[in-house]
């Protein structure tokens, strides 16, 4: 009898590690453009290197101030509605604002952090963007 549980824990162990797996999708944030204009974050099917549209289920902006830690900047949760961009500070169809945006600065560095569901499963993705002295939108290639 222990055997046979033995061998249902590691059946449902791997079932659950393989779903993570198999039920997720990769994709990326990318920010852009002018603080005077529009900042736009567009996703992007990591493994097609192409424009990817997805049902946002989470998105938020964070500002970075120190050891990682954030002010929460913009905070929308929903996911009935497919997008392929969200610009900065207008809530896309089919999610609702939690929190509304605050203002951009030049010279700060912020975090964008994006959950997605989508026909394979859920994903999420992270960037790291600051904002320069003109108020161009630089993304942080490390993150």
């Amino acid at each position: 009898m222990a055997i046979k549980r033995r061998r249902a824990l590691v059946s449902g162990l791997t079932f659950g590690v393989l779903c993570q797996v198999a039920c997720s999708f990769a994709f990326a944030i990318s920010p852009t453009g002018q603080l005077d204009q529009s900042v736009v974050f567009r996703l992007y099917d990591i493994d097609r290197q192409k424009p990817y549209e997805a049902k946002l289920t989470r998105f938020m902006v964070l500002e970075l101030n120190g050891a990682d830690k954030g002010t929460m900047m913009w905070h929308l949760e929903g996911g009935s509605r497919a997008t392929e961009t969200v610009t900065y500070g207008q809530t896309p169809p089919g999610l609702r604002e939690l929190m509304p945006a605050k203002p951009l600065t030049k010279g700060s560095s912020y975090r964008v952090f994006a959950q997605a569901s989508g026909p394979s499963g859920a994903g999420s993705a992270v960037k790291d963007f600051m904002i320069d002295g003109n108020g161009t939108v630089q993304a942080d290639s490390r993150r």
